[in-house]
């Protein structure tokens, strides 16, 4: 609760050591390490993000939310193929979903980050 409240007030960096702290008492807590990575990509901590994203999906590979998390971090360092894979996973995992997902936010930075990068 504590690192979702600091995480929804803008403190990311604090955010980020809270679920570090939530996840080391409880690693299986899986959604406590997605949120995780959410605040290492909004920290622009891809690297980091992506490591905890593959372990998440070697435990459990049913679950749609990392593939979008995942997608997000391939298109922020340039794997668009990549990104677009771990997309049409996440849709076949949940078809639903692809209706009730906001991308516009996510979407627009991606955009903004592929326009402004430097090749």
């Amino acid at each position: 609760a504590k690192a979702d409240a600091e995480y929804n007030l803008g403190y990311i960096k604090e955010s980020t050591e809270s679920y570090l702290r939530v996840i080391e008492i409880d690693p299986s807590n899986f959604n406590a390490m997605l949120d995780l990575c959410n605040t290492m990509i909004e920290n622009e901590e891809y690297d980091r993000a992506d490591e905890y994203l593959k372990r998440m999906l070697r435990v459990k590979p049913d679950w749609s939310e990392p593939y979008y998390s995942m997608a997000k971090v391939c298109f922020l360092k340039g794997s668009i193929d990549v990104g677009i894979a771990m997309i049409e996973r996440a849709f076949e995992l949940n078809p639903e979903e692809r209706f009730t997902y906001d991308f516009e936010k996510d979407w627009r930075k991606i955009l903004h980050f592929l326009i402004t990068r430097q090749p």
